[in-house]
């Protein structure tokens, strides 16, 4: 997915949270390729389409972590704050 893609879906399709963008609207979480360094890029392309500040993206992020920790098995290992 190219980042024009995901700004337009983030815009127009009522994403609130990052997490409904990787698990509602791509088949990114569902099919378990989260990876860090792809998790912090679409967490900027969210952010910058939603404005939001740097605190948000980071509480975005360790929402999106937590969800895979506790329902996916999958630890980042000190990712949790935007490291």
């Amino acid at each position: 997915m190219i980042e024009q893609e995901i700004d337009y879906i983030v815009k127009n399709e009522d994403v609130l949270h990052l997490d409904d963008f990787i698990f509602r609207r791509s088949m990114i979480g569902k099919l378990g390729r989260v990876t860090k360094e792809g998790l912090a890029e679409l967490a900027e392309i969210t952010a910058e389409a939603l404005d939001w500040d740097e605190q948000k993206k980071i509480e975005e992020i360790d929402r999106v972590i937590g969800i895979l920790k506790t329902k996916h098995q999958m630890n980042f290992n000190q990712f949790i704050g935007g490291e």
